[in-house]
């Protein structure tokens, strides 16, 4: 019986299971089981390109959340970018409505170095920072697009690299979710509450307000003016 466990903790064990398996749920006092088969679907959850205009090589990473695998997948194709030189990057966390935690914190790590803090998170009884654990902090100019689905973990993400790299946002409003849930299980009932708080690095909380954009564009059903408005701004620092 998996019991007083995080989501977390109930995702990574579900996630380490390689073969078939039964779960018993308790319905009107009946246990029931259910034959469930493991399979696994890959999701596009990064997406990437270069846009080389004028004098400017600016590279391109969309991330759509963070699953188990999206790190690796977000590593592999942001080494290849800067293989490629870029000069700055535009992050898209348009409608990322977040994740796993510690892949968020492996993310962050690619772009700030071991002294720079991720965020920070208080429970009832403490305050834990966390820091990043990259080798160096990218230098380059970056802009990352966010909007009112953007949540969660990409809200702590968007907040590490303003104030730790100096990126940019431009889009709308976040959504504004700066708490984390714990789930406890009994013999009768599951519990979900509020477990932790979480802040930016310098001590912001955006719980139930979101992030406001450094510079607010709004797009339309056929153009994307906030990825327009993104080149623009890179190209202005020249």
């Amino acid at each position: 019986m998996f019991r007083g466990k995080s989501e977390d903790e109930l995702s990574d064990y579900l996630n380490s299971i390689n073969s078939n398996y039964t779960i018993e749920v308790e319905r009107d006092g009946e246990v029931l089981s259910f034959d469930l088969d493991v399979q696994t679907f890959k999701m596009e959850n990064v997406i990437t390109s270069i846009y080389e205009e004028d004098d400017f090589k600016i590279g391109y990473i969309r991330l759509s959340g963070f699953t188990f695998d999206s790190y690796d997948d977000f590593k592999e194709k942001f080494e290849e970018l800067n293989k490629n030189n870029i000069t700055s990057l535009i992050l898209d966390l348009r409608d990322n409505p977040g994740g796993e935690e510690k892949n968020m914190i492996n993310i962050a790590s690619l772009f700030l170095s071991k002294d720079k803090i991720i965020f920070k998170k208080q429970t009832r009884n403490n305050e834990k920072v966390i820091y990043s654990k990259g080798d160096n902090t990218i230098t380059y100019p970056i802009v990352i697009l966010g909007n009112s689905n953007t949540a969660s973990c990409s809200e702590i993400l968007m907040l590490a690299l303003m104030e730790g790299c100096d990126a940019k946002f431009i889009g709308t409003q976040t959504y504004g979710k700066g708490v984390g849930q714990s789930v406890y299980y009994t013999k009768d009932y599951s519990y979900k509450f509020t477990s932790q708080f979480w802040t930016s690095p310098s001590g912001i909380s955006i719980n139930n307000v979101g992030i406001t954009p450094d510079i607010y564009v709004e797009n339309s059903n056929n153009n994307d003016f906030q990825l327009q408005k993104a080149k623009e701004y890179i190209k202005s620092l020249k």
